[in-house]
């Protein structure tokens, strides 16, 4: 049974080095994730992301069980699980607004974008779809509208397409770049 915080119980609790559940990828493992859902708020696993999109589903990538698992919020039963080897080196994940793409990087300097299938709004298949190669330890955000990825690795950003893993853009920055976002509604990289 999984506990609830109330407006009440907060009053009683400090909850100091509280992350928003958005960006997994900057977080030590000493962070903590929440949800507000209503009135309510609950923490969450680290790795986890809950869609815009979807009100009802919060997808984990647990390493410990080399899978990513889709929880539905309402009942906290596991509605779809993929595992593969390779998600236990990941350490990071982004999703597109739509849910229907998805981006993980890996420590060994690898970003790997993946297509959702949806049946009746639940997940049903998860494939992969291209890869590309980094020098460094990558940060990727992933945008739905235009199947396209931005990321990021020292003071360099790669725009590339999620399906074919073409590499349209290459930036470098004089400085270290510490994060990067779509914000889908305009069609900007930040």
């Amino acid at each position: 049974m999984r506990k609830y915080a109330t407006k009440n119980n907060l009053q009683k609790k400090s909850i100091c080095n509280i992350h928003n559940i958005i960006t997994p990828q900057v977080m030590s493992l000493k962070a903590k994730h929440v949800i507000f859902d209503g009135e309510s708020i609950r923490s969450s696993p680290l790795m986890s992301h809950r869609l815009q999109c979807s009100r009802d589903l919060i997808f984990q990538l647990d390493i410990s069980s080399m899978s990513i698992i889709v929880t539905s919020i309402r009942n906290g039963n596991v509605v779809f699980r993929r595992t593969s080897p390779t998600f236990v080196y990941s350490t990071g994940f982004s999703f597109s607004e739509n849910g229907l793409l998805l981006v993980v990087d890996y420590a060994f300097c690898l970003s790997r974008s993946f297509r959702i299938k949806y049946e009746l709004g639940i997940p049903t298949e998860i494939s992969s779809l291209s890869a590309i190669s980094l020098p460094s330890k990558p940060i990727s955000d992933i945008c739905g509208y235009d199947c396209i990825v931005v990321t990021s690795y020292s003071s360099t950003f790669v725009i590339w397409d999620a399906f074919s893993g073409t590499i349209h853009c290459k930036v470098d920055l004089s400085e270290n770049i510490v994060t990067s976002k779509f914000d889908e509604s305009s069609g900007l990289v930040w």
